[in-house]
């Protein structure tokens, strides 16, 4: 978003120096994005406190290619009021040698965590203009022995550093002081600072420490200022200012899908509320960015409820699935659950505890029991319209089952990190394409429930605790005689069709996507090895169905 933003207003290339310890932005993100291997530059900048330095070495490295340098940050938008482009812009104005450029600061817009919009339409609401200025330099006027600042630059001879209506600003007794103009000029042009996003987003910032410090001065700060974020010390917005949305959608017309596309995915969702149609119970931790693409889909493919449990101690959620609620006309359940997600006993009492609450408040005959990175798949015909008219959630289901058949299980197929290192804003389906060999990568299979309508028949929570313990933990640790017991309760192997060889659904299967390897690695734990498979098998199936059912997905494959 930034960077179609920037190369909407004019800027033709982008240095963009990936602090990370292991290259994350290197690592698959420009790869994935063709449109752009002209205009991007990464380079590995590990350390703390490097941020001087990175703008000192793309100066000094990459000056000579260009006529002017800014040094912006990734949550900082230019919006220019007389100009369309940044040429004739900083040909009016930067002539002396630095233009100096006030901040608008954005609000937090009481939002609790990310959402996978842009970030200029997410935080509309302004705190107002800051003293604060970001500088915008004649590359000849550099003086590359001196500071380079993120707020201002030292020129050579007979340059200057000036605002917008010609005031010089670098002669200030104090060097520092030229990161400020408290005349807060507005009127040709401000930066606008994204500078919390959500209360959340504000955290995860706080947590990585300020990168222009280091020692004991970047540790002492970090602690006061994320002590003071977990506080929810957050400023609200006194006005409404949209212009870098409005922007943005003026120099790439691709966004403007956004504007509807909340609306055109309901349009396609059946929002019939079916107290005993098939429903889902999940368990989330930190799905915020993956919530709604899931959600989405589960709700066009047939699905009556989604329950789902946010195992956070903050209790995130609690805002999306509030407005999720209210949209939805009660598919979509969110409850407080907080507990350690890795933990497979707390996964156990979790569903548990999520069967039994939907079963009080609706009759559902069927739970399907899946993560937020598993994608239920229905089977493929011959043509995708001829599957989606004669296959449907609700016929993969036997009309009757042999008691005291209680559980079926539907195979795992999992899709790799495809060598990608960490998040990137594309839905999940459209990011992995590739399915990782059967033979490398095993998951236990996917639950499916069975409850007689009206009542849990003669299958007691705790009997369905055990089957759970059953599924999810391993069968050493129960009794022959129960573990016995417990299969006499699984689904037969014949109950989906006469080639059926085991007892998993054979007309339906689960996409599991272990997303990049650092989000894998924050489900799974840091010594899970199947986070380091990329998958070989390319398989475009997944996101065919999510753009078939949901077409307004389909506007994200102009984003690569």
């Amino acid at each position: 978003e930034w960077i179609d933003y920037h190369l909407g207003i004019g800027f033709s290339h982008f240095y963009l120096y990936d602090n990370s310890d292991e290259f994350d932005i290197g690592r698959g993100w420009l790869d994935s994005r063709p449109r752009l291997h002209q205009k991007v530059t990464i380079h590995s900048f590990p350390g703390i406190g490097m941020q001087m330095e990175a703008f000192r070495d793309c100066a000094s490295r990459h000056g000579s290619e260009h006529r002017w340098m800014a040094h912006l940050d990734a949550d900082e938008y230019l919006v220019l009021r007389k100009h369309s482009s940044v040429v004739p812009f900083l040909e009016d104005y930067c002539e002396p040698g630095a233009i100096s450029i006030n901040w608008i600061v954005q609000s937090w817009g009481s939002r609790l965590h990310y959402s996978p919009e842009p970030v200029t339409k997410r935080f509309p609401g302004s705190v107002g203009v800051d003293g604060i200025v970001k500088t915008i330099t004649k590359v000849d006027a550099l003086d590359l022995n001196g500071i380079i600042n993120p707020h201002f630059t030292l020129l050579t001879e007979n340059y200057h550093q000036v605002d917008t209506d010609g005031n010089i600003l670098d002669d200030a007794l104090e060097t520092a002081q030229r990161a400020r103009n408290n005349r807060n000029l507005t009127n040709v042009a401000s930066v606008y600072h994204f500078k919390t996003k959500s209360w959340k987003e504000f955290i995860s910032k706080r947590e990585r420490g300020r990168s222009d410090l280091s020692g004991e001065e970047h540790d002492e700060d970090r602690a006061v200022k994320l002590e003071s974020a977990r506080n929810g010390e957050l400023i609200d917005a006194n006005r409404e200012d949209t212009s870098p949305w409005e922007m943005l959608k003026a120099v790439d017309p691709k966004y403007r899908f956004f504007e509807s596309f909340s609306d055109d995915n309901w349009s396609q969702i059946n929002l019939k509320h079916d107290r005993y149609g098939p429903a889902i119970c999940c368990l989330a931790a930190n799905d915020e960015a993956y919530i709604d693409e899931w959600a989405d889909y589960h709700l066009a493919l047939g699905f009556s409820t989604i329950y789902i449990f946010d195992s956070s101690d903050q209790y995130w959620m609690r805002q999306w699935g509030e407005e999720r609620r209210s949209k939805s006309n009660s598919s979509v359940i969110v409850k407080h659950y907080p507990g350690d997600a890795l933990d497979p006993l707390f996964k156990v009492s979790a569903l548990v505890e999520c069967l039994s609450t939907a079963h009080v408040e609706n009759r559902h005959e069927m739970f399907l029991l899946l993560d937020v990175n598993d994608f239920f798949i229905l089977p493929e015909t011959d043509t995708v319209a001829e599957w989606r008219t004669t296959t449907s959630v609700v016929t993969i289901v036997p009309p009757t089952l042999p008691k005291p058949c209680v559980i079926s299980r539907i195979e795992r197929v999992v899709f790799g990190t495809g060598g990608r290192n960490v998040f990137d804003p594309l839905p999940v389906t459209k990011r992995f394409l590739f399915r990782v060999h059967s033979s490398q990568a095993s998951l236990p299979p996917a639950v499916v429930l069975h409850i007689a309508s009206g009542s849990f028949g003669n299958v007691t929570l705790h009997q369905l605790k055990e089957l759970l313990h059953f599924q999810f933990l391993p069968t050493e640790s129960l009794s022959s005689d129960r573990s016995n017991r417990m299969l006499r309760m699984m689904c037969p192997k014949n109950i989906d069709s006469p080639s059926t060889t085991s007892n998993h659904f054979q007309n339906a299967y689960v996409h599991h996507y272990l997303r990049s390897k650092k989000e894998c690695i924050a489900d799974r734990g840091v010594n899970s090895t199947i986070c380091h498979m990329h998958g070989t098998v390319e398989d475009t199936f997944g996101w065919e169905q999510m753009q078939f059912y949901l077409p307004a997905y389909a506007n994200y494959n102009g984003f690569v």
